[in-house]
């Protein structure tokens, strides 16, 4: 269904598939499962396609999945609408065995997604004006700050630097806009909400009344995703999707009939590469790429990004992150794009005009091995140096349930697992893992160790489902793991332990406890 409503069109392609795929783990617990998504106007193979770039928001809960349960496996299957719905059939069903993930069907052919590498010598000419007039979406975070001094150093630009908050006198980034200024630019600082459509009309009114006309828009705004699939709030995901998706869309607006020299959008490699805790992320950079895809047929000088990490500037380096991952984190910067990296790429691709490009200082075919591979975040930590365990206890704080000391082997060990991971003690029967402080990395690791220690057979979403000691060692016995035995509940306690069960359902599993993340 084609729709002039954002919201209706993410419904489609991204909300009823996450809600769906909530629905399916938690209706098939660890029991293998394939979903097949079937859409069309998703992917350029003929050239004569009707693409639809919301349509693409599909890709993230298909791409991030799998990798948080590995018992599903997901594809989309891409088809050409309007001929014989029979043939259409036959090709679905055709699919039932096929490993790739994304498959396109055009008549009786099948398609592949391919990346291939290219070449982009130092530019000859340059899209960039002297004294241009360049508008910054994000323009005071890290990324886009990096691409403003590329702008101020290379052209003395005339800048408009968008925030979502502004940029406060006493902010330490007051001395960078001080530096564009001491380059040749001049800049202008505005805060809005680059979702809001109203507001990026007025912020083009205030550019041209002080500049303009405005020669150029980059796209830098984003905010991380946060949290694993399972427990993904709509909430959580409009706070993600807004500023890519439906900011592109209140730009496009704003400059709709404007003879723009470039529309740059700022993407993620995760579009190409899903990870562990970026259903939200993925699906919004899908979007992007699909954006600049339709536009670019048409001949619109719109180009999409698909960054890696920047080991200087960015989310990725802004973001704090639990104990964890800290130490996987660090072996990923340690790879990334420094700044001077990022802002030559950025020179010479404004300059090719590519629509769509993904931007590592790796090598593409062995990364997307690499990412096939470590299909979990488990993977992924097991393989990180080993990242720090509490060190020191604290007391158990003020809960709202009393504590009852654990009373069997089991239920002592799983206690003692849990010291260990979070810190507390001691660690009461009935207290909750996320009340004292657990997220859903430290659940991670904490699966690991009752796995390795007591050969429990869990899964990641295990304590989601059983968040407390006493839950979780009934989980394990009735599984058949060791010390199946549980002390009686005390009286009392079972409203304690529905109560602990709803929360942990509620619970947000974070993988970032604050704003930050990956480009």
């Amino acid at each position: 269904r084609r729709s002039s409503d954002l919201g209706g069109d993410l419904d489609l392609s991204f909300y009823s598939l996450l809600f769906l795929a909530q629905a399916l783990v938690r209706r098939v617990g660890e029991a293998p499962v394939a979903l097949d998504v079937v859409a069309d106007g998703l992917f350029a193979v003929t050239g004569e396609e009707a693409l639809e770039p919301l349509k693409a928001a599909l890709l993230g809960p298909v791409g991030v999945l799998p990798r948080e349960h590995q018992n599903v496996t997901c594809r989309v299957l891409d088809v050409a609408l309007g001929g014989d719905p029979d043939r259409v059939v036959e090709q679905v069903l055709a699919e039932g065995t096929a490993e790739e993930p994304i498959l396109a069907w055009r008549r009786h052919l099948r398609w592949v997604p391919h990346v291939e590498p290219v070449a982009l010598p130092v530019p000859g000419a340059t899209r960039l004006r002297p004294h241009g007039v360049y508008l910054v979406t994000g323009g005071l975070g890290g990324l886009g700050l990096a691409v403003a001094e590329h702008l101020a150093r290379t052209v003395q630009a005339r800048l408009i630097l968008i925030g979502r908050s502004g940029l406060p006198a006493e902010d330490a980034r007051q001395a960078r806009i001080r530096a564009l200024e001491t380059l040749g630019a001049e800049v202008l600082i505005l805060a809005a909400d680059v979702a809001d459509p109203v507001q990026m009309q007025t912020v083009r009114a205030a550019a041209e009344a002080r500049f303009g006309a405005v020669h150029g828009v980059i796209h830098a705004a984003g905010v991380p995703g946060m949290g694993m699939l399972r427990a993904k709030t709509r909430q959580e995901a409009q706070r993600v999707l807004a500023p890519k998706v439906e900011g592109t869309r209140a730009l496009a607006a704003a400059f709709a009939g404007a003879p723009l020299d470039f529309l740059v959008l700022f993407s993620s490699i995760t579009a190409a590469l899903p990870e562990v805790g970026q259903v939200d992320y993925v699906a919004a950079n899908s979007v992007l790429a699909a954006w600049a895809r339709r536009e670019s047929r048409s001949g619109a000088p719109v180009f999409a990004i698909g960054w890696d990490a920047w080991r200087e500037s960015g989310m990725a380096v802004d973001t704090r992150v639990p104990e964890e991952i800290a130490a996987w984190r660090r072996q990923t910067l340690a790879q990334g794009l420094t700044d001077a990296e990022g802002v030559d790429a950025f020179a010479r691709l404004l300059a090719a005009g590519l629509p769509e490009v993904i931007v590592s200082p790796l090598d593409y075919a062995p990364r997307r091995a690499e990412n096939a591979r470590r299909v979990s975040l488990a993977d992924a930590l097991a393989e990180a140096a080993p990242a720090a365990e509490a060190t020191s206890s604290y007391p158990r704080p003020a809960l709202a349930n009393a504590f009852v000391p654990p009373g069997t082997d089991l239920e002592r060990g799983i206690a003692q697992v849990w010291q260990e991971i979070l810190g507390v003690d001691p660690i009461g029967l009935h207290d909750n893992f996320f009340d004292l402080g657990g997220n859903s990395l430290a659940g991670v690791r904490l699966v690991q160790k009752l796995r390795d220690r007591l050969g429990a057979t869990l899964s990641e979403v295990s304590l989601y489902e059983a968040p407390t000691v006493a839950t979780l060692a009934r989980a394990i016995g009735s599984r058949g793991g060791p010390g199946a035995e549980t002390a009686e509940p005390a009286a009392g306690t079972a409203p304690v332990e529905q109560e602990s069960r709803q929360r942990g359902e509620r619970r947000k599993a974070r993988l970032l406890d604050r704003k930050g993340g990956r480009g």
